[in-house]
């Protein structure tokens, strides 16, 4: 999602296997521990607004965002608590969603086919609007403005959404209703065109 907003996105990991996923949908990756590589300079860490600590270790994630926060800034740095107990620890880095969800959480949700979406605020579909057409569960992810600035949501940091935003929210898969109701929206459309141009 954030590649698709033309934003530079890097993915690092010490394990290979734990990069496919990213390397097969065409992000740039890195091989390589986050803490070496940025103390090395293999890592330019100027280059991104933003670091999320993500692996599945609470500990990893807090000694990350220790280690990194003098240099990007701790409000420059989110994490993924572990577990919900980790939830409850106090720690360096922002927890990122607004939930706080842990990894656990984020996993099963993406099993379940779960995906990121994007939404314009404009003047006719403001704020309000986008936050009543979350469903349960459902919560944004980070604010892009139009200044090309990327804020993100945590525990402790709400952004706020204006006209001219463009937000990314973690959505739940679209119900088998709710696909067919989608299909059955643009053959009418397709249909009416057709007849328009007849």
């Amino acid at each position: 999602m954030l590649k698709s907003l033309d934003i530079h996105v890097l993915v690092t990991d010490d394990s290979k296997f734990a990069l496919r996923r990213a390397r097969s949908e065409g992000l740039e990756i890195h091989h390589g521990d986050v803490l070496d590589e940025a103390h090395n300079d293999n890592i330019d860490m100027g280059e991104y607004q933003h670091l999320i600590a993500a692996t599945d270790n609470d500990s990893q994630n807090q000694l990350i965002t220790a280690d990194l926060g003098p240099e990007m800034g701790y409000e420059q740095i989110s994490r993924l608590a572990n577990d919900s107990q980790s939830k409850s620890r106090v720690g360096h880095g922002r927890l990122l969603f607004e939930s706080g969800a842990d990894f656990g959480t984020l996993l099963d949700r993406d099993l379940a086919g779960w995906r990121f979406s994007k939404t314009n605020i404009t003047e006719k579909f403001t704020a309000d609007d986008y936050r009543r057409n979350l469903e349960k569960g459902e919560e944004p992810l980070a604010v892009f403005k139009p200044d090309r600035r990327l804020l993100f949501f945590a525990t402790d940091a709400r952004p706020v959404i204006e006209d001219g935003d463009v937000v990314i929210s973690y959505v739940a898969a679209d119900t088998p209703e709710e696909r067919k109701a989608d299909r059955a929206a643009k053959d009418s459309e397709k249909n009416g065109d057709k007849n328009s141009e007849s």
